[in-house]
């Protein structure tokens, strides 16, 4: 059985990012390589791509910021923005592309956004919705 963690709590409890493949590992095709994308895409900072500066969500800092009860609605809005702008990314990428509807992404839908004050920590788990109805899910902690 294969297992990824894209985020992790180190050991003072704040949240690390990074990716960790346990078993043995091969290129994926199809809905698996398109949640991958996804998932890269929403941790890649703007501005960090050489070949492309626009690309990338900036989550990482988003959910990096202190967070209080005051400012908790506005870290949500940019979360959002974060996961639209990488819908509109891989939309943009995959319109040129042949595709089948299977690997065709039609939109990315936040299921659960979650923020728990006593850990400081983030749960977002997203929907990503293909062009021939199937869903794929994400879970970033």
């Amino acid at each position: 059985m294969k297992s990824l963690q894209i985020a992790f709590p180190d050991s003072d409890g704040r949240l690390g990012y990074g990716l960790f493949v346990s078993g043995q590992s091969k290129a994926v095709s199809g809905n698996p390589a398109i949640e991958q994308l996804a998932a890269k895409l929403l941790l890649t900072d703007i501005g960090t791509d050489l070949q492309n500066p626009t690309l990338g969500g900036s989550l990482r800092e988003r959910t990096a910021q202190y967070v209080t009860r005051d400012t908790l609605r506005a870290r949500v809005s940019e979360i959002g923005r974060s996961v639209v702008l990488v819908e509109n990314q891989i939309r943009s990428t995959q319109a040129g592309l042949t595709l089948p509807a299977a690997e065709r992404l039609l939109s990315i839908d936040i299921e659960k956004l979650d923020y728990e004050f006593s850990t400081s920590a983030w749960t977002i788990r997203l929907h990503l919705r293909m062009e021939d109805g199937n869903v794929r899910r994400v879970l970033l902690t």
